[in-house]
């Protein structure tokens, strides 16, 4: 009793902390969103027709600033405090507004500071942007394909560009292995260009009460918080019309399915669950497209009093994260 009391008080803390905000300005944080109509939503939709996000999301907010305290107490034992933290930038020309992690000083000069926090698999997709000088490469990261660190890079050059600083530097903590992995990112003006004149593109259609069109990418869609009032018409490579599925529970499955593999008895364990939630559905759930395919079975194998039993569901999950040279597709027969 002791133990699920502490765990319902903790979890109905955390489902209550959740919240709901409509963005004033273009944050710097998620001006480099590929979906410019993604942009103008976050700053015209009615905040109470914006969904809460789920209750995990929280405690990984959470933990993550738990982790940011450790990266600076890290750092300033180290003889480089982190100064400025959570300093307020606004740039009202742009509209773009945000909050800087901090700035550090090396060799008498002041350079901005972010830092995440990453699981041992996205680490490795950083590792991979970054030269044996610690530089992280634009050009590798737009290759990888990975939406999230390619916002991070908009992100800290905006902040170089406001700072008027020549390079920013990234602290990238691994929660599993406590290491912090730096790299540094020399201001990139061209990409400073390209994140202001989508910043312009969201106020123009903000004056003009229009909205862009639709990105109608899978991998953007299925994993946006505007998906319901969008309403994107999402093709998948076959031409059928695909569902965005708003179900943070099965898009935690689907993770979960996709990272135990390895373990094929936990893992069969949650393909069985998930497969009954999508038996029968064709659309995206988070980063995810789900689909697949009815198949019957001859009526001659079949006894009479199971016919009803005959038709089954042939499943197909694919990680549209991952880059088309390393897609992962797995087909299992679903019940």
């Amino acid at each position: 009793m002791i133990a699920k009391t502490l765990s319902t008080a903790l979890w109905d803390y955390k489902r209550e902390k959740r919240t709901a905000y409509r963005a004033r300005w273009n944050n710097a944080s998620k001006l480099g969103h590929p979906c410019v109509r993604h942009l103008v939503l976050a700053r015209t939709t009615p905040v109470e027709n914006i969904p809460l996000f789920d209750v995990h999301v929280q405690f990984r907010f959470d933990d993550g600033n738990v982790l940011e305290g450790a990266v600076r107490d890290d750092l300033k034992a180290s003889g480089f405090p982190i100064t400025q933290d959570q300093r307020p930038f606004e740039w009202p020309e742009y509209e773009i507004s945000g909050k800087i992690d901090g700035m550090v000083m090396i060799d008498g000069k002041n350079y901005p500071v972010e830092i995440k926090k990453v699981s041992p698999w996205f680490e490795n997709t950083i590792k991979k942007c970054i030269d044996a000088d610690g530089i992280i490469s634009t050009v590798a990261v737009r290759q990888s394909m990975d939406r999230f660190l390619w916002m991070y890079l908009c992100q800290l050059n905006l902040y170089c560009l406001m700072s008027n600083s020549e390079r920013g530097v990234f602290a990238f903590k691994n929660p599993v292995t406590g290491i912090i992995t730096f790299a540094e990112l020399p201001l990139d003006y061209e990409l400073g260009e390209q994140t202001l004149q989508k910043a312009e593109a969201v106020i123009e259609h903000m004056k003009e009460g229009t909205l862009p069109e639709h990105c109608a990418d899978p991998r953007i869609c299925g994993m946006c918080q505007f998906a319901h009032v969008c309403k994107p018409p999402v093709l998948d490579t076959k031409g059928e019309d695909m569902e965005i599925i708003l179900d943070d529970e099965l898009e935690f499955l689907l993770d979960e399915w996709n990272e135990l593999k390895p373990n094929r008895d936990l893992w069969e364990r949650i393909d069985k669950n998930v497969a009954a939630r999508i038996r029968g559905r064709t659309g995206i759930c988070g980063k995810y497209r789900i689909g697949g395919k009815w198949t019957i079975t001859p009526e001659k194998v079949i006894p009479e009093h199971v016919q009803a039993e005959r038709k089954s569901w042939r499943k197909e999950i694919e990680n549209l994260v991952l880059s088309q040279d390393s897609e992962e597709k797995t087909e299992s027969q679903s019940y």
